[in-house]
């Protein structure tokens, strides 16, 4: 074990080989707290920011593709005439409703049939 040196006069004061500065930095609790919230800080700063304004890893829904309409579209209209209602996803809905046509009349129809299920 180590021996501390005391000054003289002073009791409770132990000297060291760590500087002062690097001392007050981490005698303190929340002093490292307050640290690594800074380093944290600098990271976003230093991080790329997506189109949305996510700044990690975007976790925002992508918006439907038209080949994917198209498949929610034929499996509906298969599944209707085989006599089974398809459940839509709400976004599926919406997209097939606002293609129009033969599309906004499935959506109509599914949705009159599932109302109370699509929330």
């Amino acid at each position: 074990m180590a021996q501390i040196r005391r000054s003289p006069g002073v009791e409770s004061r132990a000297t060291s080989n760590t500087p002062p500065s690097v001392q007050a930095q981490y005698s303190a609790g929340n002093d490292t707290a307050r640290a690594a919230l800074l380093r944290m800080r600098r990271i976003m700063l230093r991080t790329v920011t997506e189109p949305c304004g996510c700044r990690w890893a975007c976790r925002c829904p992508k918006p439907l593709t038209v080949n994917q309409i198209d498949a929610w579209f034929k499996a509906a209209a298969y599944l209707l005439d085989q006599g089974v209602v398809p459940q839509l996803p709400v976004e599926v809905l919406r997209a097939l409703w606002l293609r129009g046509g033969s599309d906004r009349e499935l959506a109509g129809e599914l949705y009159a049939a599932t109302w109370a299920v699509v929330t």
